[in-house]
């Protein structure tokens, strides 16, 4: 059972088979952590159980709603939304749903005080283990970040060590296999143009001599005690979902914001096996609602905070592009809660082609706007190995 605590504003778990005490949650913001226990509590209930944390300081308000499902296995599942309550733009960094200080305590009896030993991923990768290249499993009571990008989720699934059968794969999806002293690696993927550590944990007292990855004789590798490692990148042009264009600057606050792009012909052919899977005849009216059409390609300008009363101006290769508005609905209804930022669609634009493109901005607060980004883009992997 999952409880909540006001005093130290910390949750806890128990059952017959776990225990989690204290469970905390932090936030990064503008580069500094901040830990539930330094919140002020505001709103919270227990049926269903949530709570609100208050940071004044920062003028952010984080809302977490805990919802405990019970079938063949227990489920947590946490839901959260962060308000900035402010004026100012604030930068948001890595968010932690789970901290806990004195481990996770597993076994009918609990006495086994485990850390984060095994990480295994669920969502996207499904079946990557998360460790490190050199040292294999996470310690007890080490901390542990995975950089989560901001569209997208993040599915986890707790193991103890004992429950993976050796030799495990680290840091991507696949399997490994030991015979005759060649560690062979198979099924290994990744995104196009992206760079993977992996390790490989053995048995104890093997020996490796060689290694193979997805069929492919590889030139080298490391070896630290159990751990066999080295570096994979994957062939292909990077491109990923919601891929930026150009860089984050958080000094950058408002006039002309200039940079460059290149969209590789996989990403056309993906809008194009989308629009064939779904071919629904959208008229423009239609296509005022941004979540409708995803076969197109749009350009979203980011800005935290954003006024829909801005003006914002787009050229690409000097010539002018046309700026619409975005709501959360098809029309703007109370457009100051709906709003949702600048878009273009350049659907248009030739694959494999560079473009130079500039965004004219309003005056804004420094690191208000947040970047420029394609949408209606999906990962793509590929098993296509390079040393």
């Amino acid at each position: 059972m999952i409880t909540f605590h006001p005093r130290t504003k910390a949750l806890v778990y128990r059952d017959d088979h776990c225990c989690i005490e204290p469970w905390r949650l932090s936030i990064e913001v503008d580069g500094e952590p901040l830990p539930s226990t330094v919140a002020r509590l505001g709103e919270h209930g227990t049926d269903p159980l949530y709570f609100t944390l208050v940071f004044p300081a920062k003028g952010l308000e984080w809302r977490v709603m805990v919802e405990e499902r019970r079938k063949n296995h227990t489920s947590i599942i946490l839901r959260s939304t962060l308000h900035n309550r402010s004026s100012r733009a604030i930068r948001l960094g890595k968010a932690r749903l789970l901290v806990a200080d004195q481990g996770i305590r597993l076994g009918a009896d609990q006495r086994e005080l485990v850390g984060l030993s095994v990480l295994k991923e669920l969502y996207p990768l499904e079946g990557r283990l998360h460790g490190r290249s050199v040292a294999g499993w996470f310690a007890r009571g080490e901390r542990v970040s995975i950089p989560l990008k901001g569209p997208q989720a993040l599915v986890l699934e707790i193991l103890p060590e004992r429950s993976v059968r050796l030799p495990a794969l680290l840091g991507v999806p696949g399997r490994a296999a030991l015979s005759d002293e060649t560690l062979s690696i198979e099924g290994a993927r990744g995104e196009p143009g992206s760079v993977a550590e992996v390790a490989a944990i053995l048995p104890p007292g093997s020996s490796v001599r060689s290694l193979r990855i997805n069929g492919k004789a590889w030139p080298g590798f490391d070896r630290h005690g159990q751990v066999v490692s080295t570096r994979i990148r994957f062939a292909g042009v990077p491109f990923a979902h919601c891929e930026a264009v150009g860089p984050y600057d958080p000094d950058f606050a408002g006039g002309a914001y200039r940079a460059s792009f290149r969209v590789p012909t996989r990403v056309f052919d993906q809008l194009r096996a989308r629009r064939n899977a779904w071919p629904i005849p959208y008229d423009q009216d239609d296509l005022l609602a941004t979540w409708l059409g995803s076969d197109r390609l749009l350009l979203f300008a980011q800005i935290a905070e954003a006024d829909d009363g801005s003006e914002v101006s787009l050229a690409i290769d000097g010539k002018p592009v046309e700026v619409r508005r975005a709501y959360g609905s098809i029309y703007p209804h109370v457009r100051e809660r709906t709003f949702l930022g600048f878009y273009a669609d350049v659907s248009w634009i030739e694959p494999e082609r560079r473009y130079e493109v500039e965004l004219r901005l309003p005056q804004l607060q420094p690191g208000q706007f947040q970047g420029l980004f394609f949408e209606n883009v999906e990962a793509e992997y590929t098993e296509d190995v390079r040393p």
